[in-house]
């Protein structure tokens, strides 16, 4: 948490730590009114919460900075292309044995 407030304060941002708490069905419309979210810094991806804020159009700020891949990240993570990920692994399983 020190390090967000710190990066936070650097940037001249105003910060609002959100309860964990949120029903999800609520989630974008919160993340949609603001314009930065911080993920965790201490994991190397991006959480599920910082694709839905990517999704509302936040600037989502990782591990390794401000993320500004996030059409491709987006994209990656598609519906349609996360089935298509799991159906090319499940064959390979399947015809692996």
């Amino acid at each position: 948490m020190k390090k967000v407030k710190g990066l936070s304060e650097k940037m001249g941002l105003k910060l609002t730590i959100l309860n964990r708490k949120i029903p999800y069905r609520d989630m974008p419309k919160i993340l949609s009114n603001y314009e930065y979210f911080f993920d965790r810094f201490n994991i190397s991806s991006l959480s599920k919460t910082a694709l839905e804020a990517l999704a509302c159009g936040c600037k989502v700020i990782g591990w390794k900075g401000l993320v500004t891949n996030y059409q491709e990240i987006l994209e990656k993570h598609n519906l349609q292309n996360v089935i298509a990920e799991l159906i090319k692994i499940y064959r390979k399983v399947l015809e692996t044995g």
